[in-house]
């Protein structure tokens, strides 16, 4: 607890604060001002987005869901309430390509049919939606093939 405490929450605190300090709000939803990923167009003008790429936004949701776990455990009701709301204006993408054509490999998390700027890794589904989707769709094509019901 000690180390939570005085070192690993102080320094995501300040990374917060500073990242905090970046985003721009938008329709109710923040954005970083430039996105990028490293996984697209090998760090070229074209690796940078609007809005946010799945990679930034899988390291934003990852920040301040760590922040308000951490304030919560410290007991930092105030700090729970400020982390979870900026976590909640971060955008879903699985609630982002909802109601379009996307198509989801769940086996894999490989999408197909998406515009370039999204072609990203399957961080998007680092979310408990997400998450429960690929886990079912995962479970339906193996147990059966398995002779296992569920």
């Amino acid at each position: 607890m000690d180390f939570l405490q005085n070192r690993a929450y102080p320094f995501f605190t300040e990374i917060g604060k500073a990242i905090a300090g970046l985003l721009e709000e938008e329709n109710g939803k923040l954005y970083l001002p430039l996105s990028s990923s490293p996984e697209i167009h090998d760090n070229h003008r074209e690796a940078y987005l609007k809005p946010n790429s799945n990679f930034d936004l899988a390291l934003l949701r990852y920040l301040y869901g760590t922040l308000v776990g951490y304030a919560d455990i410290l007991n930092e009701k105030t700090a729970v309430e400020h982390w979870g709301n900026i976590l909640l204006k971060l955008d879903i993408a699985i609630e982002v390509f909802a109601d379009t054509d996307v198509v989801i490999n769940d086996l894999y998390s490989i999408m197909e049919n998406v515009p370039a700027e999204y072609y990203s890794d399957a961080t998007h589904f680092y979310t408990p939606k997400g998450t429960t989707r690929i886990g079912d769709a995962v479970l339906n094509c193996i147990c059966p093939l398995l002779g296992l019901h569920i």
